[in-house]
């Protein structure tokens, strides 16, 4: 009976398996990349005074976003020459996502697919409105269709410049720029984040951090510049690379990077192999202190070849140096993202959640304030496993 079971659920998978949309893959536009750019009446809130529910409001025709669907260019792809060559765009003006996409559809002789998209971007300047954010995150966060495994991002200035930029390295901008945050594990100033982490950070309380995109026009260069920090659905300022680093550590989620010292007039650097962090919280007179303990372990990777540090002597010496060098670092990054910015990218507030419910019941009317008042203090503790080889 169980081999007529099984055999059946074997049949069966092979009979309901197929194309569930009717849609030959070849007549898909398989979507790589969105850019969301604001409209030209996207200021125009005359337009919307003394809108009632129960009036036509497409007739309107607002143009509130401008929306880039960007998808490879498979016209010269064969077995012969299995490259893709370059994007192709449909850009659309709209009300909303949902009617970009139906605009996108109209103009297309394809199947919008955003199933496979793996790049999302937010202007700079669409992130100064929150409340047009807001309704993309929604969309977003409704639609069943949309990747939310794709990496989301910030540019510095209009979406289609990025679009129209030349790249030297990559053929299309979605595989540069996912390139770029794979390459996250071995460049800690590098911070991918997903859709779905972009998602799960904003519906907590509004506020997000994702990797800032510049173009420098000197140099004819796109990087990544560093990450935007978004409050209340708004883009509140931009930190460094150095900073995305630190912002990483403090974190917890360093997996690897690179810290440097200046020892013996030569820099000395050391590259992180691992890391592990631990909190402790306390509360004097009103006051909450949060103490951030990180142990960090590598290995040096530069110094002078006429100079020995196969010793514990020297070892204890450069251990010691690098944690107090990342322990005034790490601390003076964390005193300045509470005061510039009030925004808690350091997982503090989940950890009061989860571990002291009776204190959280106190502040979490006041959040914001509590965090800017309260004391941060890191220890970091360096461990330098290796010296590298050398004969």
């Amino acid at each position: 009976m169980k081999k007529v079971l099984v055999l059946f659920l074997a049949c069966s998978t092979m009979i309901l398996s197929g194309c569930w949309d009717k849609v030959e893959i070849d007549r898909n536009a398989f979507v790589s990349t969105i850019g969301i750019d604001v409209g030209k009446d996207i200021k125009n809130k005359k337009a919307l005074e003394g809108v009632k529910p129960d009036e036509p409001f497409g007739e309107r025709k607002l143009e509130r976003l401008n929306v880039t669907f960007a998808f490879p260019d498979i016209s010269k792809y064969n077995s012969q020459n299995p490259q893709i060559s370059s994007d192709k765009y449909v850009k659309t003006p709209a009300y909303s996502m949902e009617d970009a996409l139906s605009n996108a559809v109209m103009k297309s002789s394809r199947a919008i697919n955003l199933g496979h998209a793996e790049l999302l971007l937010f202007s700079q300047e669409i992130l100064q409105y929150p409340d047009q954010v807001k309704e993309v995150v929604d969309f977003l966060s409704r639609s069943p269709h949309t990747n939310r495994t794709m990496y989301v991002m910030m540019t510095e200035g209009n979406v289609e410049e990025f679009f129209d930029f030349k790249l030297e390295m990559e053929n299309t901008i979605g595989a540069y720029i996912t390139g770029l945050m794979e390459n996250s594990k071995k460049n800690a100033a590098i911070l991918p984040i997903t859709l779905n982490d972009f998602l799960i950070l904003l519906s907590d309380n509004g506020n997000a951090i994702i990797p800032a995109l510049t173009i420098d026009k000197e140099k004819n260069e796109m990087l990544i510049n560093g990450i935007a920090i978004i409050k209340g659905y708004k883009v509140m300022g931009i930190l460094s690379l150095q900073d995305t680093t630190v912002i990483e550590m403090l974190r917890g989620q360093l997996t690897s990077g690179k810290k440097v010292i200046y020892k013996d007039k030569v820099p000395v650097d050391f590259e992180i192999d691992g890391l592990k962090r631990r909190l402790k919280f306390s509360e004097s007179d009103g006051k909450i202190f949060f103490n951030i303990d990180i142990d960090i372990e590598g290995k040096i990777k530069q110094y002078k070849v006429d100079k020995e540090i196969f010793n514990d002597t020297t070892l204890d010496e450069f251990q010691e140096y690098f944690s107090r060098s990342l322990s005034e670092e790490a601390e003076k990054v964390a005193r300045r993202i509470q005061r510039e910015y009030g925004v808690d990218i350091f997982g503090l507030r989940e950890y009061v959640i989860k571990f002291m419910p009776d204190t959280w019941k106190k502040i979490q009317g006041d959040w914001e304030k509590s965090f800017k008042d309260a004391v941060i203090n890191v220890n970091v503790d360096v461990d330098i496993r290796r010296i590298g080889t050398r004969k």
